[in-house]
């Protein structure tokens, strides 16, 4: 289970409510991500390289290079999807930040939560995913 950031697992910093848990590092994450001014920055061709790369490696129609703020899990880089953020409540890569290591879901249409309007934008037949 996640630590708690002092807001509870179901709060943010101004005090409305989340539908996620929230990772025990939660603040310096979001430090980070401004500091390091890469939210909604053009594409860079090194991280288009990086979702090539990971999609040639697992031979999946479909990688990502996403970063998860307060409330959205926004692309830096993606093959195979069109769309550019999705809703943290949706997206699992909310879920892979809230344990050390790499998570893997090895079937994805038997999990119920996840990024299905993301994996359906995909036009993929995703059925598992790394994180």
């Amino acid at each position: 289970m996640p630590r708690s950031t002092g807001f509870g697992p179901d709060r943010r910093a101004d005090g409305m409510a989340v539908p996620f848990p929230i990772p025990g590092n939660e603040i310096e994450r979001l430090r980070a991500l401004q500091r390091d001014e890469i939210l909604d920055t053009p594409p860079e061709a090194e991280f288009d390289d990086l979702a090539r790369l990971a999609a040639g490696i697992c031979g999946t129609p479909a990688a990502f290079v996403t970063l998860v703020d307060a409330n959205r899990q926004w692309f830096k880089a993606a093959v195979g999807l069109d769309v550019r953020e999705v809703s943290r409540d949706v997206a699992f890569c909310a879920q892979a930040i809230l344990q050390p290591g790499v998570m893997v879901v090895p079937d994805l249409q038997a999990r119920r939560a996840g990024p299905d309007s993301a994996s359906r934008s995909a036009r993929t037949s995703s059925s598992s995913t790394a994180g």
